[in-house]
């Protein structure tokens, strides 16, 4: 006994030619078969694709009563898959209805079950599986009774009149959502109600949920940021954008030349005023971080933002003027660094680390200037 590519079965062997009901009596009701089963030489199963078993042969100890037998191994596993593993607040989040393994399927019946207060329905979309084949399909999802505040999509989708069944891998719908809330903790999504249907009317075909998918939602990134002149010399100040469900922002600068970030400070508003030794004639490069009323900060930078202060470069006392008293600061802090005493941050011309011989070059450079 051999199966074709097509799922028919031929046979060219027969034990016992003289029973016209045995083996070798495979006829044209042997089609669409997955899985053929030669039991003792004299009788023969097959499974088909709709989870039913055909048999032929001697049936001498009631091996061939197989006619109530259905949906035999017809059990899927269902699997929610959401297209993000931490969504930002304020971003789109769709989630998959998956199964895995189906066997002879027609229609599909679930609802899907969230926490209104985190996810906002958007819409849904009929998957790829149950019109597998090009054949017609009926799909249907609504909020059940039509309230959001209920939590709950209900969705259907089903083959069309005697057009058979799919088997496969594939999705049945996908739901999205607008993530309004919940950020620094995790939001659950559950099938409930689910029901899958076989070949006949009523059948059920055995699922295997996999595990409820558990979303962490990080906290929403802060917009146009911006960064002005103060009018203050040694000044730059910053605003933005509130960030949905944000306490505070953490506030990170760095040198417009291509330093790295540093943290500078935080704030509980929008707007920071930075005076953190600002060099005149300097650009700088700032970006933000929300935090959680948890106190997290998991979520994503914001977008950057540079701002150069006004004023002259070698300033150092900020009298508009670079003059003798410019120098003598720097000739005081000289060959100091970052961690010693003596060290004068707006002496640091050159930004380095280190005043130095390239910082007294700088000053040089705008000697005698005045504004």
């Amino acid at each position: 006994m051999g199966m074709k590519s097509d799922g028919t079965i031929v046979s060219t062997a027969c034990l016992y030619p003289d029973w016209n009901k045995g083996q070798c009596g495979i006829d044209k009701n042997w089609v669409d078969i997955i899985q053929p089963h030669g039991c003792t030489g004299q009788d023969s199963l097959g499974l088909k694709s709709d989870g039913t078993v055909i048999g032929i042969g001697r049936n001498h100890e009631g091996m061939l009563n197989v006619q109530d037998w259905d949906l035999i191994g017809n059990s899927a596993t269902l699997v929610l898959e959401p297209d993000s593993a931490a969504p930002v607040i304020g971003d789109t989040l769709c989630i998959d209805v998956n199964v895995q393994d189906v066997s002879g399927l027609y229609a599909a019946a679930f609802d899907l079950v969230y926490d209104p207060a985190v996810l906002s329905y958007e819409s849904a979309s009929e998957g790829n599986l149950l019109n597998a084949d090009s054949g017609a399909t009926f799909f249907n999802a609504s909020l059940l009774n039509n309230d959001p505040a209920n939590g709950t999509l209900v969705t259907g989708v089903s083959r069309v009149a005697d057009i058979g069944t799919v088997s496969g891998s594939g999705t049945i719908a996908t739901a999205c959502f607008a993530v309004m809330g919940g950020s620094g903790s995790g939001t659950s999504v559950s099938l409930d109600n689910a029901y899958f249907e076989g070949a006949d009317q009523g059948s059920v075909v055995d699922l295997t949920p996999g595990e409820n998918p558990t979303i962490p939602v990080e906290i929403g990134i802060p917009q146009n940021l911006v960064v002005s002149d103060s009018g203050t010399l040694g000044q730059l100040n910053l605003s933005w954008d509130a960030a949905p469900d944000a306490s505070g922002y953490e506030i990170y600068r760095a040198d417009a030349s291509g330093g790295e970030f540093t943290l500078l400070g935080t704030s509980t508003g929008t707007g920071y005023e930075d005076a953190n030794c600002i060099l005149t004639s300097v650009s700088y490069v700032y970006k933000l971080k929300a935090i959680s009323a948890s106190g997290t900060t998991t979520g994503e930078y914001s977008g950057e933002a540079s701002g150069t202060a006004a004023g002259l470069a070698g300033d150092i006392n900020r009298d508009n003027r670079v003059d003798g008293r410019d120098l003598s600061i720097l000739a005081r802090a000289f060959n100091t660094t970052e961690n010693d005493a003596d060290y004068q941050c707006l002496a640091n011309l050159d930004r380095t680390g280190t005043i130095d011989g390239d910082d007294l070059v700088i000053l040089t450079a705008s000697f005698g200037s005045q504004l």
